[in-house]
């Protein structure tokens, strides 16, 4: 839409200015017939015009001949703001990592970076305010700050100065926005009866494969060189399995942080970060609060659910086998901010009682000191430490739910999507009833909508 602006009686032209105030054009006032004007002229009445910044010199000379110039003309133009920078956790360690994928490529995991006691782990950059705009008028156009990194410290870590070191040796591990370095358990070879079940609070490395009927649970990360069968895996970290992850009875894997591995076959899995399975999918349960990519592969059977996108080369079969794709936690995460609103501010009441208590108690001992009431006054100085801690995390957690919030559900699949497939996003839902080639879904708040490739 543009503002129009009173053209000068003795001017042959007219201003029009566009509704954001950023830019401005000329056109003839009389008739649409452009007229040249002499320097002067245009001299005069650049001066009584109200913009104040952003005229084009050459704006003069083309008026002065005017034989080669289409209207309308442009003859101002403001400056945007150059919105900041988001600040970056940048990692000092880029062996085995691959920029373009995952922040570590599952076939690559034998590189995944050890580092020892006062190594640093990452920098972390601040991020910038950006550059003022002006618009036509002279008025100051204030750019969007860049956002802070989002990043946790976790185990065995500490920040000095935006440098975060490592206080162990060991191996970094980075699960959602997580970052931590922990100990490894190493076992050569298979897992078996001589090791048996493991339960480790750092990272674990099996350099065979986890036979069925076995239970890993470790709270870093767990690198498989071979295959899991059958077992429990319960990870605090990411999951990076050579090979693939296969049922045969039973079999439940859990983690974290991301999961990658070469296919998962009758099994059941859930993460907190990204799945990415190199070739397929088959008669599974595949739950990922974030996204799950199988470029190359198919997904067949079962159900797969995602909290943000899917990506796959082919879903169904030419059998026509069920499949099932969920896609969205829109509203699970709208509840969960709920919930956690209202235990920060039941927090936040318990520590200003708690304030009160500790400055009440200070005002008594200053008058009488007494035994009893300074080792109370102790135990609430602690448990007011102790709560504002938690207050900080459940911050943070929060934060990470809106970060959640803000990306588009969509599936994606490359080759084709069979009928009998069933697609979920949000309140609706799909069944195919014919196949589908390169196509994107997108949920569009009223209807699931398919668009090509």
């Amino acid at each position: 839409m543009l503002v129009v602006g009173v053209a000068n009686m003795d001017f042959p032209y007219k201003l029009d200015i566009s509704s954001d105030k950023m830019k401005a054009w000329i056109i003839p006032a009389v008739n649409d017939r452009p007229q040249s004007v002499s320097v002067q002229e245009i001299e005069q009445w650049l001066q009584t015009l109200p913009i104040k910044y952003g005229i084009r010199d050459e704006v003069r000379s083309q008026l002065v001949n005017i034989e080669q110039v289409t209207f309308p003309l442009l003859i101002a133009i403001g400056k945007h703001p150059e919105n900041g920078e988001d600040g970056k956790v940048e990692l000092a360690y880029t062996k085995g990592t691959d920029k373009q994928e995952q922040p570590f490529n599952f076939r690559n995991i034998i590189d995944i970076p050890s580092v020892s006691t006062g190594d640093i782990v990452a920098t972390v950059t601040k991020p910038t305010i950006g550059k003022y705009g002006i618009d036509l008028f002279g008025n100051k156009i204030k750019p969007k700050p860049g956002k802070k990194a989002l990043y946790k410290l976790g185990l065995n870590v500490m920040e000095h100065e935006s440098v975060i070191y490592s206080t162990i040796e060991g191996q970094i591990s980075i699960a959602g926005h997580t970052i931590q370095v922990n100990p490894v358990f190493l076992v050569k070879g298979d897992l078996s009866l001589k090791v048996g079940n493991i339960d480790f609070i750092g990272n674990v490395s099996i350099e065979g494969n986890v036979p069925g009927g076995y239970t890993v649970r470790c709270g870093g990360d767990l690198k498989v060189y071979g295959m899991i069968e059958g077992s429990t895996i319960d990870v605090g970290g990411s999951i990076y399995v050579n090979g693939g992850i296969t049922g045969e009875k039973e079999c439940y894997v859990r983690s974290g942080g991301d999961l990658n591995a070469l296919y998962i076959n009758h099994a059941s899995v859930e993460t907190g970060g990204n799945i990415t399975i190199e070739k397929t999918i088959l008669h599974s349960k595949v739950i990922s609060s974030q996204s799950v990519a199988c470029n190359n592969g198919h997904l067949i059977g079962g159900i797969l659910r995602a909290g943000k996108k899917v990506e796959l080369y082919d879903a169904g079969n030419i059998h026509y086998t069920r499949t099932e794709i969920h896609i969205g936690n829109k509203e699970a995460i709208e509840l969960k901010k709920q919930e956690m609103d209202a235990k920060y501010k039941e927090m936040e009441n318990t520590l200003s009682k708690l304030s009160y208590i500790a400055i009440k108690l200070e005002e008594k001992l200053k008058n009488s000191w007494d035994e009893k009431d300074s080792i109370l006054l102790e135990k609430q100085r602690k448990t007011k430490y102790h709560l504002a801690e938690e207050m900080k995390k459940l911050k943070y957690e929060r934060f990470r739910l809106d970060y959640h919030l803000q990306a588009d559900e969509e599936l994606i699949i490359n080759g084709t999507c069979y009928p009998n497939l069933y697609i979920k996003m949000g309140k609706y839902s799909t069944l195919l009833n014919q196949p589908y080639h390169s196509v994107k879904f997108t949920d569009k708040g009223n209807e699931i909508a398919v668009y090509p490739l």
